[in-house]
């Protein structure tokens, strides 16, 4: 299945090459945790986990055309 990646501020060093908006196969059923395991991304690296718009979990499954949008988690006040 076909799922299209856009990453954010320094998840952007995670991207497969130049471009931080780009599309990755990932096999039929693959999780959120899954596409980051394909990314590389290392488990203590935090990241805001959106699907289609939506917050979603590692756990969370994919589906075919989704949007997967990943960046750092915000602070301040």
């Amino acid at each position: 299945m076909r799922i299209r990646i856009r990453l954010f501020a320094n998840l952007r060093q995670y991207a497969p090459g130049d471009d931080s908006n780009f599309h990755l196969e990932l096999e039929p059923g693959a999780t959120v945790g899954r596409l980051l395991e394909n990314l590389d991304v290392p488990a203590p690296v935090k990241a805001v986990i959106l699907v289609n718009g939506r917050h979603a979990k590692e756990e969370n499954q994919l589906a075919d055309g989704d949007t997967v949008i990943l960046f750092p988690p915000m602070a301040g006040g």
